[in-house]
């Protein structure tokens, strides 16, 4: 389906099927013929330790809306300083749709076409653009919109390895602001949080996927400020750029089999051809210019307590490996299933019970406490610890209260994990 506006045009390239998505309910390969006003631009530093640095802005309309220096290792994290603030960028295209974007969700495709003018402001190409469920922090315990103006590490920029040295990366999962904590208003938090009692219809915050984990919030802060009061996850459409391709060795020869688009996978034969040779060329290589690190002051604010706090209720990013990593195969899990988990355990049903474990507490599943608690007294420290957060989070409950104290007096160790744990129940 191609959707016309004002010379823009947006073509629905493809359904995705997107059941093993736990993150994802909906998605769709586009074709956008853009004017390139959203951009990146990035110049290549040497380094001594590294070989090279890179660093970048994302610009809308000339504006730098995010600064990046990453270093040329795919799983060692950017440091990511604030620009400008979208909110001093002149752009007709997000403005005049905006009361579009605030009306609740109707469907991915109905959204797509509303969104049309400001697809529209990408560079031409193929992207997925996704309904996605993501999280108000930077995945390192911190709101999202409480980061340094500064260039900070963030781990989440990068692929992680396991403790068990497995690589997980792309998951669309955290938010960065673009916006100057000046344009805060807690009114439309509040006209937001009655939005989001229908949660599945909630108007949609847009964010554009910029580095691995983390995402650029286009539109919608207040949106994500209601989901973080509430406890909930941020609905979002999600718009995917390309992020690369992952090759087969056929008769000694490098054939292209999977094309990345951050999380979601597609595979290279079922992209028409005229898309393979113009858009997923590996010979493309970026294109190095001038950029300059900015002194910018877009953070100006003591964030509330209801948002600092927040964090509490989401996986922050090793958790969130751990899960995708294990947990593709137990979404579902029935009742006897995960009672099976507890027979005869081994290393990976202890993994597993792991991962299943921070699911059921990021979904707020009704079984995450009787679950948690039969966890915590297994024999096994990752699992205990997990158990012991995911406890944590679920507060003024007597049977946590009473469980949490008697271990406390159990454990003599100040400096033990898990003590600090409990004991942090009441702050």
């Amino acid at each position: 389906m191609l959707f016309h506006k004002n010379k823009i045009n947006v073509d629905v390239v493809k359904d995705i099927d997107v059941s093993s998505y736990y993150w994802c309910s909906s998605a769709k390969l586009v074709l956008v013929s853009g004017t390139g006003a959203l951009e990146t631009e990035t110049m290549m530093e040497a380094d001594d330790y590294y070989g090279h640095r890179f660093l970048s802005h994302i610009k809308l309309n000339g504006v730098p809306l995010v600064q990046k220096d990453s270093p040329s290792c795919p799983t060692c994290a950017s440091m990511l300083a604030t620009g400008y603030g979208i909110n001093t960028v002149d752009c007709p295209e997000i403005r005049n749709i905006r009361e579009k974007l605030n009306m609740s969700y109707v469907n991915l495709e109905h959204s797509i076409m509303d969104m049309a003018p400001l697809l529209g402001l990408l560079q031409s190409g193929l992207y997925v653009i996704a309904d996605i469920e993501a999280y108000p922090t930077d995945g390192n315990g911190h709101f999202f919109w409480e980061v340094n103006d500064s260039f900070t590490d963030n781990p989440a920029t990068a692929g992680i390895l396991t403790e068990d040295y497995d690589y997980v990366n792309g998951i669309p999962a955290y938010l960065y602001p673009t916006q100057n904590t000046e344009c805060f208003d807690e009114n439309r938090v509040d006209y937001y949080i009655k939005k989001y009692e229908d949660y599945e219809n909630a108007p949609r915050t847009i964010v554009y996927n910029y580095s691995e984990f983390v995402s650029l919030i286009l539109d919608g802060h207040h949106k994500a400020c209601a989901a973080a009061k509430l406890g909930k996850k941020v609905k979002c459409i999600a718009i995917l750029p390309y992020s690369g391709i992952m090759y087969e060795r056929e008769e000694n020869i490098n054939v292209p089999s999977t094309v990345l688009y951050s999380g979601i996978k597609i595979d290279y034969d079922n992209i028409q051809k005229k898309f393979q040779l113009k858009y997923m060329n590996r010979d493309t290589k970026t294109q190095y210019t001038k950029v300059n690190r900015l002194k910018t002051s877009l953070i100006n604010r003591i964030w509330e307590r209801c948002y600092h706090d927040s964090t509490k209720y989401y996986l922050e990013i090793n958790e969130l490996a751990e899960m995708v990593l294990w947990g593709a195969n137990i979404i579902d899990f029935s009742d006897k299933e995960i009672e099976l988990l507890f027979s005869k355990i081994d290393d990976e049903k202890l993994k597993t019970l792991r991962s299943l474990l921070l699911i059921l507490s990021s979904n707020t599943d009704h079984r995450t406490k009787d679950i948690a608690f039969k966890c915590a007294k297994i024999d096994c420290y990752n699992l205990k610890a997990t158990a012991f957060k995911v406890l944590n989070k679920i507060k003024d409950d007597p049977k946590i209260e009473e469980f949490f104290i008697d271990y406390i007096v159990e454990d003599n160790d100040k400096h033990s994990l898990l003590r600090m744990i409990a004991s942090s129940y009441w702050d």
